[in-house]
């Protein structure tokens, strides 16, 4: 009888130490790591380089500037256009949550350090939205985060239309100093199939087909520099 309770027991502590793992995280908490790791950044001036590869759109490398302020300040200082959607920038990690709704935690993966969020996209909810594409279709749109629980960063996220993906972030970061983790890398690609009830991208024409890759390279940071705020009201030159 002892010789066949003891693996029953071993086998229900693993069980429990699973249940345990799994309900150590909370929506509310991973919200607040983001949040705490990511405050520790004020301010910030980097160079970036962005290169565009996308179908029925042609433009050069460009070397641009940003500034950002907490929470949610950016300015793009570049010479002649450039496209830089909005999404693929260092946003604050509430910045992208907050354009999320019905937010649950997918799964949880403490050997790898990794925890995927899902939630479902709200369009146009206001000005500030950062999506540039509209509901045309009347499909749902869906979001699944990707989060590394050790640095507490957001290395991936993607973007669905029903059950289709259209859109994914990957984002490497750097030990900048003392655990502030910053950019260095961000590669957005774009799958947008021709079909006029999915989402339609500014920069798309029509219902054309859209696909390619962004890429922005960062480099030369200057951080909690202590940026004012009225600097981010000034027009462009």
């Amino acid at each position: 009888m002892i010789r066949r309770t003891i693996p029953l027991i071993i086998v229900g502590l693993i069980f429990t130490c699973l249940d345990a793992m799994d309900s150590s995280f909370s929506v509310t908490m991973v919200r607040e790591k983001l949040t705490e790791q990511f405050s520790k950044v004020e301010d910030f001036t980097v160079d970036i380089k962005l290169s565009v590869q996308m179908t029925g759109l042609r433009m050069p490398k460009k070397k641009i500037t940003l500034h950002y302020k907490n929470p949610d300040h950016f300015k793009i200082e570049s010479k002649g256009f450039a496209l830089v959607p909005q999404y693929g920038l260092p946003l604050s990690p509430e910045v992208l949550l907050n354009s999320l709704s019905d937010i649950t935690i997918d799964s949880v993966d403490e050997i790898s350090h990794r925890l995927i969020l899902k939630g479902n996209i709200q369009l146009g909810v206001d000005k500030e939205d950062i999506w540039n594409f509209s509901d045309k279709g009347n499909q749902s749109m869906t979001m699944s985060v990707s989060i590394d629980t050790e640095r507490w960063v957001i290395p991936s996220f993607e973007v669905y239309a029903g059950a289709e993906k259209i859109l994914r972030i990957d984002t490497g970061f750097s030990n900048f100093e003392n655990g502030l983790f910053l950019p260095v890398e961000t590669v957005i690609e774009l799958d947008i199939p021709e079909m006029d009830a999915n989402p339609e991208f500014h920069m798309r024409e029509g219902n054309a087909p859209q696909s390619g890759k962004i890429t922005l390279v960062y480099k030369n940071y200057k951080v909690n520099q202590g940026l004012d705020e009225a600097f981010f009201l000034e027009e462009p030159e």
